[in-house]
């Protein structure tokens, strides 16, 4: 069999239909069937082939190899366990051990860049501030965020993460050398060097560390992607492996400072928040707050201070509040100090959406941001029942806005303020707000949040938009934009519920002043949206699902839009000219499910230069199916239109895209490569989100 599937496998090689990215491909998406229909003699002589092509240097190139070799090693591991005998010649052990060992990191899995912060010993003073001495060494540890927000769901109960966690991981040769501990919201996960079909099967816990990979199970097998709990892992020294589980108060408790490559704010450009990881740790001295305490005491667990507002004018660079559950009524309130890169000062939900903020804030915002590096997470916004509702429609009137200290141009193109991070809130729906979250500071960051309402980008470089979901829009009808002038812009991962009769998900928008140039009203510059799923859930027959709006080199990518259309429109504002059309936009990889009514139409379709729109899949629409080089028709066969956007087996957008890639406004590249799974794409796309 070996000898068959060698021979098969180096013909479809020299032919070109069987590379080593589709074998890893196979063995990746298609896991469930290698463990529940191959045959054990097929899985055995397909493990061994794996195996022998790497041994060969056939995929020694692979970008990655170290999940390869993982498959292929635990699969042979699976169909020898039950032959007596069975096991790797010598020759192919040390062959195995020399390759696996001369992988480095970033060449078997994406890095999340994650930097571990070193443990030592704290104490609370009474004033609420942390002192720290060194640990000893019986007591070291190093803790750092596992993004959850980016697993895998592969089979099961199990979820993959990829991150360097800078420590030995378990081989085939020690199958328990990993030292690295998992937590989820403070309490220790486990068994470690689970096998991955117990983690499948029972999960409850269960994890492994290989290489770059760690393949994990919740707790109680709920996602957590979605599950709201914040994952950590910590790795003792080899003295301590065996450190007793802390308590979340003692997670909690760690707040020595997190090393990271950002540089404090200076007169260059930070780097784009997407190359910056979560901490899950603090950066200094820890704060409490109760709805119970009050602003005369020292903000300590025993003695939390009262409001948000007050604590909001007395935290500084590295601090970090917790608020505890309750609601917190609070009128405007704004920060007195900003923080920094590597220390910025951080407002934290103890539990998510936990503490609400009940506000009365008027026309002003609920959270007002005019500092750079603040950090929100976790809250719940809502409006009280005593706020006096604003009497205009006013874009000052948010949930959330981070404002500039100085107005972009291109002379002049820095915000000021910079780095406003807003993660895992829940901005509760309300008549009484113009909008939701409006960010105006260079290297924005909205991730993880549920917003019933509106996200805005306004006039900015480097925003990010992840992993939200947003329902509805503001009190134009907008769900998610970014406009007057924002260049660099990424909408990614989020999904959009949209009924009334606005727009869905746009790069752009309609200003009436503060461009980056005014001599143009260009809205948008390099922006990007891609593995975005917009819903048109009102039934209107046409409704602006995706689109863009006085753009400039912009892109669409691997979107798909249910019961929607696409649209290109003219910026700016009557009576504000000019009113610049959308010069050289690329549409690509996309699947538009119409509602019957046109996929595009004349009047909404403005563009100047070169119009690339081409591999996206139109189903049923009843006119406007724009003219394509590789036209792409028929059901997509979703999963669930509704819920489930992945393709069915027959799908006509199963690998019918094209590779893709995206230089931005100082022509930097954005990386496109993962889908919503987080999964890096193959040599040939798929179309849609997946």
């Amino acid at each position: 069999m070996f000898v068959a599937l060698k021979l098969l496998y180096s013909q479809g090689r020299n032919s070109g239909m069987i590379t080593h990215t589709k074998v890893h491909s196979m063995f990746v998406q298609h896991r469930a069937i290698w463990d529940t229909r191959f045959s054990a003699g097929l899985r055995r002589g397909m493990a061994v082939l794996i195996l022998a092509t790497v041994w060969d240097g056939e995929i020694g190139g692979s970008q990655n190899i170290g999940q390869l070799f993982h498959l292929g090693a635990e699969a042979f591991a699976q169909t020898t366990s039950s032959r007596s005998g069975s096991s790797l010649t010598l020759r192919g052990k040390r062959r195995l051990q020399q390759n696996s060992a001369t992988q480095s990191p970033t060449s078997t899995a994406p890095s999340t860049s994650a930097t571990p912060t070193t443990n030592s010993s704290t104490s609370t003073t009474p004033s609420g501030s942390a002192s720290t001495t060194a640990a000893p060494a019986s007591s070291g540890f190093v803790e750092a965020r596992i993004n959850a927000t980016t697993a895998y769901h592969e089979v099961g109960n199990n979820y993959i993460v990829y991150q360097n966690f800078g420590t030995p991981s378990d081989t085939l040769s020690t199958p328990t050398l990993s030292v690295l501990k998992i937590y989820e919201n403070g309490k220790e996960l486990g068994p470690a060097h689970s096998l991955h079909a117990n983690i499948r099967q029972s999960g409850q816990g269960r994890f492994s560390h290989w290489e770059t990979t760690l393949y994990f199970s919740a707790s109680d097998n709920s996602n957590p992607v979605t599950n709201g709990r914040r994952y950590t892992y910590r790795i003792y020294s080899q003295s301590t492996s065996s450190a007793p589980s802390p308590s979340s108060s003692q997670a909690t408790a760690v707040s020595t400072p997190i090393p990271t490559t950002q540089p404090a704010p200076s007169n260059t450009q930070p780097p784009s928040p997407t190359n910056q990881p979560a901490s899950a740790t603090t950066t200094g001295p820890v704060f409490y707050v109760s709805p119970n305490g009050s602003d005369s005491n020292s903000g300590t667990l025993d003695a939390p201070w009262r409001t948000i507002e007050g604590t909001a004018q007395k935290l500084v660079a590295g601090d970090t509040a917790i608020l505890l559950d309750g609601v917190y009524e609070e009128g405007w309130f704004r920060f007195t100090n900003s923080g920094t890169a590597t220390k910025p000062i951080t407002i934290r939900a103890q539990n998510k959406w936990g503490a609400v903020v009940s506000s009365r804030s008027g026309c002003q915002p609920a959270i007002d941001i005019d500092k750079s590096y603040i950090t929100i997470e976790d809250i719940r916004i809502a409006v009280s029942a005593s706020n006096v509702n604003c009497d205009r429609v006013t874009a000052t009137n948010a949930a959330i806005t981070c404002w500039e200290s100085n107005g972009p141009s291109p002379s002049n193109p820095s915000t000021g303020t910079v780095g406003c991070k807003i993660r895992g809130i829940k901005v509760d729906p309300s008549s009484a707000r113009t909008l939701g979250i409006k960010v105006r500071q260079d290297y924005s960051l909205v991730e993880n949040s549920e917003v019933h309402s509106s996200l805005e980008a306004f006039n900015n470089v480097g925003t990010v938009f992840r992993n939200n979901v947003v329902y509805g829009g503001d009190a134009w009808g907008d769900s998610i934009y970014g406009k007057a002038g924002v260049r660099n812009m990424q909408i990614h991962d989020n999904i959009i519920h949209f009924s009334q009769g606005g727009r869905g998900l746009f790069l752009g928008g309609n200003s009436s002043c503060c461009w980056f140039d005014s001599s143009t009203h260009i809205e948008a510059y390099n922006s990007v949206a891609y593995n975005n799923v917009v819903i048109n859930e009102g039934g209107q027959s046409f409704a602006a699902s995706l689109g863009m709006v006085g753009t400039q080199d912009s892109a669409l990518f691997n979107n798909v839009v249910v019961g929607g259309q696409v649209f290109f429109t003219l910026g700016s504002q009557s009576g504000y000219d000019p009113l610049p059309s959308n010069a050289n936009p690329t549409v690509k990889n996309n699947i538009i499910s119409c509602n019957g009514a046109a996929g595009t139409s004349s009047w909404n379709m403005s563009y100047t230069g070169n119009l690339t729109l081409d591999y996206n899949n139109f189903h049923n629409c009843s006119s406007g199916i724009p003219t394509q080089p590789h036209s792409i028709l028929g059901d997509p066969l979703f999963v669930n239109p509704s819920s489930d956007w992945h393709l069915q087996q027959g799908s006509p957008a199963f690998s019918s895209g094209v590779q893709l890639n995206f230089l931005g406004f100082d022509g930097q590249t954005i990386d496109l490569s993962k889908n919503k799974d987080g999964i890096v794409r193959m040599q040939r796309w798929s179309l849609g989100i997946y």
